[in-house]
């Protein structure tokens, strides 16, 4: 059985250097964002969730919600789960679909006030081992709750996307190194959307107690 190396991220945002006043604008940012810019602003939001309280599941969405009065594009933008797809490039293929096939409708706004506009971000990560190895499933589970929330993210969201896997990390060990696939299923059915991720955290915490 190959051990389980438990690593963890730091994660250091910062601007690109484009913004977005109008909805064409908001478009060519996407269309010509890098991955770690639709990361950030897709996937890092599900981090953000727990040390803040947000109300949307994406920054994209908040922004054509709350600044360009577009509610139906940012619910069709939040109602797709990215914890489904594999990869980046696809994340952000459906988002300009959605822009494209829909952004002729809005109609309240030409351009948003200034300083109101949406600023694009990118994200720089860091990983590093943690310290902490499991060799076996109460080992894990162990490691686990010992782990901060930034490593559960990096399992659970980062690396998954890294090397464009279906599976994350937790689920796939489980699976292939302990034969635990029913405990693998378990965790892929959380709902990233639903919990933040400290409670994320406990949920695995508890699927080990009942195992």
């Amino acid at each position: 059985m190959n051990a389980f190396v438990f690593y963890s991220c730091a994660n250091i945002p910062r601007y690109t250097g484009v913004k977005a006043a109008t909805m064409d604008e908001f478009y060519d940012g996407i269309k010509n964002s890098g991955m770690e810019t639709i990361f950030y602003h897709i996937y890092y939001s599900l981090y953000k969730r727990h040390v803040s309280q947000i109300d949307y599941m994406n920054d994209f969405a908040e922004w054509l919600w709350k600044t360009a009065g577009a509610q139906d594009i940012a619910e069709r933008i939040s109602v797709f789960d990215p914890a489904k797809i594999k990869s980046l490039s696809r994340t952000k293929t459906l988002i300009l679909k959605i822009l494209e096939k829909h952004k002729s409708e809005v109609r309240d706004f030409a351009r948003v006030a200034r300083g109101k506009e949406f600023y694009f971000m990118g994200l720089l990560t860091f990983v590093a081992k943690s310290g902490i190895v499991a060799e076996n499933e109460k080992e894990f589970f162990e490691g686990v709750k010992k782990s901060s929330v930034e490593s559960v993210f990096y399992h659970l969201v980062g690396s998954r996307l890294r090397l464009k896997k279906v599976s994350n990390d937790f689920s796939e060990w489980l699976s292939v190194s302990c034969g635990r696939k029913d405990l693998a299923e378990r965790i892929n059915r959380l709902n990233l959307h639903q919990y933040n991720l400290r409670q994320i955290k406990d949920k695995i915490e508890e699927i080990g107690l009942d195992a």
